[in-house]
């Protein structure tokens, strides 16, 4: 449908395009971000639309822009997530369908590095997110979820004060 069908409705009925990005953050709370990019949005063209998509851990950003011309609208969008990032960068960790586990699995390849973690109150939470990665095995070593102050002290050598 969407090659055979779509594309013979939009000739036909010269349908506007609608193109979207999204700009992916985390550490920084989804008012603070609105904050921080407000002249940046309020200067947005009137065809270009900003959702905040917050979700535990991070806030997407979805640009969504409208209009004739399907090209134009993606350099318009591709402009506007440009400026953006210069105002955020140190918030964003991807875009579109990236993940933050992805993205520690590739850094972790890239630089030839491993990965083991020890958690307690999110209860071995990051060692799942992690592993679900295919191939995630090249970097990951393991976890220890120590979660009595016992374990805690005792195998990762933690100052019981802490």
């Amino acid at each position: 449908m969407e090659s055979a069908v779509l594309p013979i409705l939009k000739e036909r009925f010269n349908l506007p395009r609608v193109v979207h990005r999204t700009v992916l953050t985390q550490g920084i709370g989804e008012s603070f971000l609105s904050d921080k990019i407000e002249s940046w949005e309020l200067a947005l063209p009137p065809h270009i639309k900003l959702a905040y998509l917050p979700a535990a851990g991070m806030v997407r950003l979805r640009l969504s822009a409208s209009g004739k011309d399907e090209s134009t609208l993606l350099k318009e969008v591709d402009t506007e997530v440009t400026k953006l990032s210069s105002i955020i960068h140190e918030y964003i960790f991807g875009f579109e369908n990236d993940t933050l586990e992805e993205l520690i699995g590739q850094l972790l390849r890239e630089k030839k590095k491993t990965l083991c973690t020890a958690e307690s109150c999110t209860g071995g939470y990051i060692a799942h997110k992690i592993t679900s990665v295919t191939g995630s095995s090249d970097y990951y070593q393991g976890s220890i979820v120590a979660y009595a102050n016992l374990l805690k002290t005792d195998l990762l050598n933690l100052d019981p004060e802490t």
